[in-house]
C-alpha cells in the first residue's frame, strides 16, 4: 500500500478478537481479516457489490462463500470475528444479513468512501477524491461531512472515473476503426478485450437496457493506461481529460464546503488512480491553478487498509460498534 498507516499505541488485545474490513465497490468486493492492530491475516477478492450491477441472490451466494472462507481462516488462528466495517456502494442490509448468517451477531458498521480515503493517511479533515467505477468527492472536517459532489452514476456523472475512461477510450477506438478519427492502438486492444473481430459487433454484447455492463467498461481502463504508457496519443488524451475532470470535481466541491484548513489535504483513492501520473499530472495542474493551497497525498488505488485505519481511529474515540439495527432476509 502506498498510503501511510497511522501508528497507534501498543495495547493489550484479546487473542480472539478479529476485525473484518469490506470494500464493496462497483467492480470488486475486497475483504480483509485483521487484528485490531492492523496485521492482515487473510484477503478475499470477489466481483461487483453495487446494487446497480448485481442480482441479489447470486451476490448473496458469492458473498456467503467468501465470508465462509474468511471464517475458516479466523478459526485456524484461534480467533473470532467481533467487528465488521463496510465501505462502498453496497446493499448494507443484505451484507449485514449475510454477515449475521456466517458469523452470528457481531458489531457491524458502515463508513463513507471519503472517510476511508482520508483514513488511509490517518486524516479526519480534508478533501477525498474517490474514482473507481464511479467518481465522487467529499470534504470532511474532523470526521464530519461538510459537502459532497458527484457519485451520480454512469448516465449523469462519474466524470474521470474508470468507467468514464473506459467509455471515452472505447468511443475513440470505434471512431478510429470507422476512419472518423486518427488510428489508435486502442482499437486493437478493444477488439481483443471484448473478443470480437469487428468493432460494430460491440452492440451484440449490450444488455437488455442497451448498455455494455458498466464494470466491463470500467475494467477496460487498465488497457487504456497500458496504451498511454506506450505512447498512444488517443489514450493519453483520455487519461489527461480524466485527471482534469477529477481536479475540477475536487475544486468545485471544496469551494462550497467552508473548510478553512490550510494547506488543504487531498486524498486520491480508487482504481482510476492505477493510471498514476497519467491521471494525477493534469489533476494536480488544475489544483495548482486554483491557488487554494492543496496538499495532494500519493494516490492509493486500493484503499481497503483505510477501512482498518478508520476502525482503529473510531475505536480510539469510542465510536466503533454496532450502528443500525436493520436486518434483511438473505435471498
Amino acid at each position: 500500500m502506498r498510503g501511510i498507516l497511522r501508528p497507534f499505541p501498543e495495547r493489550s488485545i484479546p487473542m480472539t478478537e478479529l476485525w473484518l474490513a469490506l470494500d464493496c465497490g462497483g467492480t470488486k468486493t475486497r475483504i480483509l481479516l485483521a487484528d485490531p492492530v492492523g496485521n492482515v491475516i487473510y484477503r478475499e477478492l470477489g466481483g461487483p457489490s453495487s446494487p446497480l450491477y448485481i442480482d441479489p441472490k447470486p451476490y448473496a451466494r458469492a458473498l456467503r462463500d467468501m465470508l465462509r472462507r474468511v471464517r475458516k481462516q479466523a478459526e485456524k488462528t484461534g480467533g473470532r470475528v467481533s467487528t465488521a466495517c463496510m465501505a462502498g456502494p453496497q446493499e448494507p442490509r443484505l451484507v449485514r444479513a449475510v454477515l449475521k448468517e456466517v458469523f452470528g451477531r457481531i458489531a457491524c458498521t458502515s463508513i463513507g468512501e471519503g472517510e476511508t480515503a482520508l483514513a488511509v493517511f490517518g486524516l479526519r479533515t480534508g478533501v477525498a477524491v474517490v474514482a473507481g467505477t464511479g467518481s465522487a468527492c467529499s470534504v470532511m472536517r474532523e470526521g464530519r461531512l461538510l459537502r459532497s459532489c458527484g457519485g451520480l452514476g454512469p448516465q449523469f456523472g462519474d466524470d474521470g472515473s474508470a468507467y468514464w475512461i473506459g467509455r471515452e477510450a472505447m468511443s475513440a477506438a470505434l471512431r478510429a476503426e470507422e476512419k472518423r478519427a486518427p488510428r489508435t492502438a486502442l482499437t486493437k486492444r478493444l477488439l481483443a478485450y471484448l473478443k470480437i473481430d469487428d468493432g460494430r459487433r460491440i452492440t451484440s454484447l449490450y444488455g437488455r437496457n442497451g448498455y455494455l455492463f458498466p464494470p466491463t467498461v470500467a475494467a477496460f481502463a487498465r488497457e487504456v493506461f497500458e496504451a498511454a504508457r506506450e505512447g498512444d496519443p488517443a489514450a493519453q488524451r483520455v487519461c489527461s481529460a480524466a485527471g482534469r475532470a477529477l481536479g475540477r470535481l475536487a475544486v468545485e466541491t471544496f469551494r462550497g464546503s467552508g473548510l478553512r484548513t490550510r494547506p488543504v489535504p487531498v486524498a486520491l483513492t480508487g482504481g482510476a488512480f492505477h493510471g498514476g501520473g497519467l491521471i494525477t499530472t493534469s489533476l494536480r495542474r488544475v489544483l495548482r491553478e486554483d491557488g487554494a493551497g492543496f496538499r495532494v497525498y500519493p494516490p492509493e488505488p486500493e484503499p481497503i487498509e483505510g477501512i482498518l485505519n478508520a476502525m482503529r481511529m473510531r475505536g480510539e474515540r469510542g465510536e466503533l460498534g454496532r450502528t443500525g439495527a436493520e436486518e434483511a432476509d438473505v435471498p
